[in-house]
């Protein structure tokens, strides 16, 4: 590492700018409406509640159009911008995965109890939003009479609805049977008190997604109603308690008050027991002042995001990455008690001395949420790979994709390899690391079976190199990410001593190059006998691949950048590819509004890294002109301001990487430089700080790391010294 370290710099005497100007103070510029809203493959999937960083109650209104229709392609978080109804406040959500689910236990502020309220397309209410309003751990919005603001602790939501003189019968209904998309509720039992003022219950939610899984709950009213009631589909029962099974069960509660009245009501939420609920709401109620709670969250995210520090920029982008920061931090989910005792994979209880978080889109979000966690917040990454070495030897499986506690297997490949092995290599430890790493490793080399998170058939794969087309779907993307995951294993094995079997894997991380067709240059798939099969058309989505075609599969080699530039022809000719592949992007701009993009598409994940590429082909000032471009053309301050599902927070930490001028290599310890929109960055690496500043304007002349020149386009993070982008 000296020698890399010694033949990447010359000596230069460092010549940083001084700054005197306070740092951007990013809880001011934080918008949670940004990224609500978009069309078609575009559309963002956000929502605009309250909730604390990771927390497992995220507490957001669920809405629909004025027509009542609420189908989740639009709503994965639940709430779309362009809907004109509220059909309820539920308390758990996911962060813009595009794939809808949770939306457990919805509250309602209405006018009276009927029948037709026990349906949400009957108890839903316009409104506007001009009437509404978002900070982080806050959300307020006012319709038809009713003024309701909500807040957040990890485990419990707040609720104040206050009713005007119009509302005749102010009445707050609890809808157990709440779902969003094709979920449903299988089973649901509701509890109240004798005098109304509290409750409990649990239901059962079977996801679009997630397995059936049961949540307990628990509630209580600042002040008694006045009178109080159950339904079961739609009948109404003037009693206290009821219970149902049924396939899509229809169940909840109704509590009035007296007219004019302000509603105060806290919820709190537990995967365990309602006793663990109630624990859980002792824990964290300090009373009903919302303001006192929408401060408390305030203070919380204003701590969190002050992890990193910047200068400079414009408004807009001081929005758009304040927005982007706190995005990543809305996924994954703490699934354990406010004491730490938490159900795990396998149906395990364990009570540990530290949190347990579940709802990783690993597929997604190991390109950039998790390089940066390591990078900002280095403790709670340490928590999170921690809780993913839980699922693994709990369940006895590779988490794919984690949801509640078990695995809802979607998308592709061992990206949980990636996202460990990456960090490890950075320096992390503390999470178990060596059994992930015994438990992984035996899993890939087919020594033992797995109960969840399989690849395909590991034999083929190792007799082949590769997954034969006609036996497996989508076996160019799945080579391709199992390389990656592979090479991140094999050195995380190294590191540990393992060569045997780390440099067995490290061979295997080459698959790629057997999806290689040199007559036509493309990867496509390959058949059993060795031939290649036929690939229809570059642009088009196909089988062979996942959410992508040809031209953006081409360059998913981010762990071997240099030996995919090889295979392609050499830096000329890859250079030549990068060139059509963006330029051709922008002259299609966009071919259809909310169609996917055919070249360079920055909606999805697979290519998001290509624009670094420039750079490792000797043009780092074509990586700063289209990561310029990316950033102006494919980022806002709007709620359509992404390019498509943000997916846990995947988008929003390329813009966050990218405009500090280090973006990460997937399943390596390497950082492509580019240069930085601030004049000044600083966060706290691990053991030191780290400043990356910006000298100038223009383009990028040179690069000083630690004072001195640097002639690499890229470093590791063993590397990371202060910074100086000068530009002229």
């Amino acid at each position: 590492m000296l020698l890399l370290l010694l033949a990447c710099r010359e000596d230069h005497p460092p010549t940083p700018k001084e700054t005197a100007a306070p740092a951007v103070e990013l809880i001011d510029y934080v918008n949670p409406i940004i990224a609500t809203g978009g069309v078609g493959y575009w559309v963002n999937c956000g929502f605009p509640g309250a909730g604390r960083p990771l927390g497992m109650v995220k507490v957001s209104p669920d809405t629909a159009t004025s027509f009542g229709s609420a189908d989740g392609f639009y709503r994965g978080g639940g709430y779309h911008y362009d809907d004109t109804q509220i059909q309820g406040f539920s308390h758990m959500h996911l962060y813009a995965t595009g794939l809808t689910d949770y939306g457990v236990l919805a509250a309602m502020p209405t006018d009276g109890m009927t029948p037709e309220k026990t349906h949400r397309d009957g108890y839903g209410a316009n409104f506007s939003h001009d009437e509404e309003w978002a900070e982080p751990g806050y959300y307020a919005v006012h319709f038809q009479g009713i003024e309701v603001e909500l807040s957040a602790t990890d485990h419990t939501a707040l609720h104040e609805y206050r009713f005007d003189s119009s509302i005749e019968d102010p009445t707050v209904l609890l809808d157990l049977g709440h779902s969003m998309g094709r979920g449903k509720v299988l089973e649901a039992t509701l509890d109240i008190a004798d005098d109304g003022q509290s409750f409990s219950g649990d239901l059962i939610m079977d996801g679009e997604m997630s397995d059936p899984f049961r949540m307990y709950f628990y509630g209580t009213f600042e002040l008694p109603p006045t009178s109080w009631g159950v339904w079961n589909e739609d009948e109404l029962f003037d009693q206290s308690s009821i219970s149902t099974i049924g396939d899509d069960v229809e169940l909840g509660g109704w509590f009035s008050f007296e007219p004019d009245s302000t509603v105060r009501m806290r919820i709190a939420l537990s995967n365990l027991s309602v006793l663990k609920a109630q624990s859980n709401f002792e824990a964290q109620h300090s009373g009903f002042d919302i303001n006192q709670d929408r401060e408390a969250a305030l203070a919380v995210w204003r701590d969190k995001l002050n992890a990193i520090q910047v200068w400079g920029g414009d408004e807009a982008e001081r929005e758009i990455f304040a927005t982007a920061l706190y995005h990543t931090l809305m996924m994954p989910t703490l699934f354990s008690d406010h004491d730490h005792e938490f159900l795990s994979f396998g149906g395990v209880t364990r009570n540990e001395d530290r949190p347990f978080y579940t709802d990783f889109s690993l597929w997604d979000t190991y390109r950039t949420v998790h390089p940066l966690y390591t990078l900002l917040w280095p403790d709670l990454h340490v928590d999170l790979l921690w809780s993913l070495t839980q699922m693994a030897l709990d369940g006895g499986g590779l988490p794919r994709w984690p949801l509640a506690n078990t695995d809802a297997g979607v998308m592709l490949g061992t990206s949980v390899n990636i996202v460990t092995a990456e960090a490890y290599l950075k320096g992390l430890s503390g999470f178990d690391e060596s059994n992930f790493y015994t438990f992984s490793k035996n899993a890939m080399l087919d020594r033992e079976p797995l109960n969840f998170g399989n690849p395909p058939n590991l034999t083929t794969y190792e007799e082949l190199g590769y997954w034969p087309e006609e036996e497996h779907g989508r076996s160019v993307a799945w080579a391709q990410e199992q390389s990656i995951a592979d090479y991140a294993l094999a050195q995380m094995g190294l590191s540990m001593g393992d060569s045997v079997d780390a440099n067995h894997l490290l061979a295997r991380s080459e698959n790629w190059r057997n999806l290689w067709d040199p007559q036509i240059e493309w990867f496509h798939g390959r058949k059993r006998d060795g031939s290649f099969g036929e690939l229809i058309s570059e642009s088009a989505w196909d089988e062979d691949f996942t959410e992508g075609n040809a031209r953006q599969y081409l360059w998913l080699v981010p762990h071997n950048p240099e030996g995919l530039f090889e295979t392609i022809g050499g830096t000329e000719r890859t250079l030549e590819r990068l060139h059509e592949f963006f330029d051709e992007m922008e002259d299609a701009d966009i071919e259809a509004p909310g169609a996917p993009e055919s070249w360079y598409w920055h909606g999805n994940e697979p290519d998001i890294h290509v624009p670094f590429f420039f750079a490792l082909a000797t043009e780092p000032q074509s990586t700063d002109r289209w990561v310029d471009w990316i950033q102006k053309n494919r980022y806002s301050a709007t709620p359509d301001g992404l390019a498509g599902n943000d997916d846990g927070g995947t988008l929003s930490a390329w813009y966050v990487l990218s405009s500090i001028g280090l973006y990460p290599l997937a399943g390596t310890d390497r950082y492509v430089l580019t240069t930085p929109i601030w004049d000044r960055t600083e966060f706290n690496l691990q053991e030191k700080s780290l400043t990356i500043e910006k000298n100038g304007s223009g383009i990028r002349s040179e690069i000083q790391i630690g004072g001195t020149k640097w002639t690499s386009p890229d470093v590791t993070h063993s590397q990371l010294e202060d910074i100086l982008f000068v530009l002229e």
